[in-house]
């Protein structure tokens, strides 16, 4: 089964052109049209095939098309996972500051 892969790198990044995360979505288009998002893993399973004609129809899908069903089937996820991630950070340093501050308070 022939089938093309739409490969994609997702990036956050912060005031300073830092980059924060970095992710990368692999969508698989089937023979009939259909997306299916794939795990990056999916390239340890590639096999050469040798003497293969890619004559025929391989289905293509536009990038916009791509990121269309990236956003609906992946990217809000990853948005999440980001958001808990940075408000589990801000928290500790929070706690962190708070202690500090204290601290200095009680030295007092």
């Amino acid at each position: 089964m022939l089938s093309r892969l739409g490969i994609l790198t997702v990036s956050v990044v912060e005031g300073r052109n830092n980059t924060l995360y970095r992710r990368l979505f692999v969508v698989e288009i089937l023979p009939d049209g259909q997306k299916r998002l794939r795990q990056s893993t999916l390239f340890l399973d590639l096999v050469s095939a040798e003497g293969l004609s890619l004559q025929g129809d391989i289905p293509t899908a536009a990038r916009e098309e791509i990121e269309a069903f990236l956003i609906s089937k992946a990217l809000q996820n990853f948005l999440k996972e980001f958001q808990e991630d940075w408000q589990k950070g801000l928290e500790i340093i929070a706690q962190h500051v708070e202690l500090s501050l204290n601290s200095l308070i009680d030295r007092q």
